[in-house]
């Protein structure tokens, strides 16, 4: 909020359930009380603006309208203004599961799928998912057959990449030493690594908003690693197709080039999908039901060639 620094105003925010201030700029810490959902502040650091986060909780409607009421008392008399204002996230859901899904293996060990998990996006919010296997699958997990030569190039890489960005910004250098640790581990299960994550992109956002230049070298050190290393782990042209396909529907899947190790004896797949968004919030679990894979040989299966995004009202 702005308003001219000659003008001397108390100032009244009204939020409604669900909503809480998280923080609050300029504020003279002497001039300001709080009762339940009212904020009243009768003074500034330096007068004419105001500053401020906003923190809404994980409503059941995937997008809601709220209104939030500014009241302005200057001179005795008092002006209301109310601004409606849309809170969003995604909503995460299973439009189909098969009962099996069938690899075919045919010349160049390449795969036909018959049968996949399709996931659709009804919020609008990005939803950032994973697919977990649980321990008690048949169906087991693992990295691409060149995934590890892939890591050590990324990392190696994406190291170099940032210590000379650190170089170039010395003052955010603790914070890049942490994004190197988040980047290893993206989407944590356990609540501290959770808690170090959410923490650490609530930081860099707010460092970017504040240093444009020192965004894009950034960006350009994390996208410069990842591109040299690509080639090393999976088929690049197939993956990036699907990557454009299920970004339209607003849907990341962490663990995409991860595979499944499917035989010629029918095994069984138990998982669930873990959903977060780009703030890193937790959301419910999304249970998945078992299924059957079966493949006509030996093969590892990509993730993302058996999960699918579609687009709202599709089956």
């Amino acid at each position: 909020m702005l308003w001219e620094n000659s003008r001397k105003i108390r100032l009244t925010i009204d939020l409604p359930t669900g909503l809480r201030l998280e923080e609050l700029y300029n504020v003279d810490s002497n001039a300001l009380r709080l009762e339940d959902s009212r904020t009243t502040i009768s003074d500034f650091e330096v007068n004419g603006y105001l500053g401020g986060v906003i923190i809404s909780r994980i409503e059941k409607q995937p997008s809601v309208v709220k209104s939030l009421k500014f009241s302005v008392v200057e001179n005795g008399s008092e002006v209301a203004y109310v601004r409606d204002v849309r809170f969003f996230r995604p909503d995460v859901n299973i439009t189909s599961a098969p009962k099996t899904i069938r690899i075919i293996v045919g010349n160049n060990r390449r795969l036909r799928i018959d049968g996949k998990i399709l996931l659709s996006n009804l919020g609008e919010g990005t939803g950032i998912i994973k697919l977990s296997v649980s321990d008690k699958s048949q169906v087991k997990e693992g990295l691409p057959e060149r995934f590890n030569k892939f890591v050590t190039g990324l990392f190696k890489d994406l190291t170099v990449n940032l210590q000379e960005v650190a170089e170039k910004f010395p003052q955010h250098k603790g914070l890049i030493l942490q994004a190197i640790r988040v980047l290893k581990n993206p989407m944590p299960k356990e609540r501290e690594e959770q808690k170090e994550t959410r923490e650490f992109v609530e930081k860099i956002e707010g460092v970017f908003g504040g240093d444009e230049e020192f965004m894009e070298e950034y960006l350009l050190a994390v996208l410069n690693a990842i591109i040299r290393n690509m080639s090393l782990a999976w088929d690049v042209g197939s993956f990036l197709a699907y990557l454009r396909s299920i970004l339209k529907q607003r849907l990341l899947l962490l663990n995409a080039i991860n595979v499944l190790k499917v035989t010629k004896r029918p095994r069984r797949l138990v998982s669930e999908l873990l959903v977060t968004d780009l703030l890193q919030q937790p959301y419910d679990n999304v249970k998945l039901p078992n299924i059957i894979l079966q493949a006509n040989k030996t093969c590892d299966v990509p993730i993302y060639r058996i999960v699918e995004s579609v687009s709202q009202g599709m089956n």
